[in-house]
């Protein structure tokens, strides 16, 4: 599904109106979308050697690995996650009200492409 949702993004379709044309939520989608960018997470979930829950925490601790932190990623990424409170329990994400004000600048700028 996620090699499907990423052709249509290619075409142009963006993840609202992907979401809209299979009925799941744009969540639903950009979390697809996101097993994408570790093309091994994704040939393993693709084998059945992980769920999609394993892959995206998979994909999410490489981040981590690699240098990476919640902080360094996009909006879109953190909240794809479902891992927010986690997240604060650990300590990764110390900052609510940051990611909450980038987010809003997110649809702010959205809205005026519109």
């Amino acid at each position: 599904m996620a090699l499907e949702f990423r052709a249509r993004t290619d075409e142009g379709q963006t993840e609202e109106q992907i979401a809209k044309d299979v009925g799941k939520s744009r969540s639903y989608v950009a979390q697809r979308l996101l097993i994408l960018e570790d093309p091994g997470i994704f040939e393993a979930m693709q084998k059945g050697e992980l769920s999609f829950v394993q892959a995206r925490e998979k994909l999410f601790a490489s981040k981590k690995r690699e240098g990476e932190s919640p902080r360094s990623m996009s909006v879109a990424e953190v909240l794809a996650s479902l891992e927010v409170p986690e997240l604060v329990r650990n300590g990764v994400l110390t900052d609510i009200q940051r990611l909450y004000d980038a987010y809003a600048a997110d649809m702010v700028r959205l809205r005026k492409a519109i």
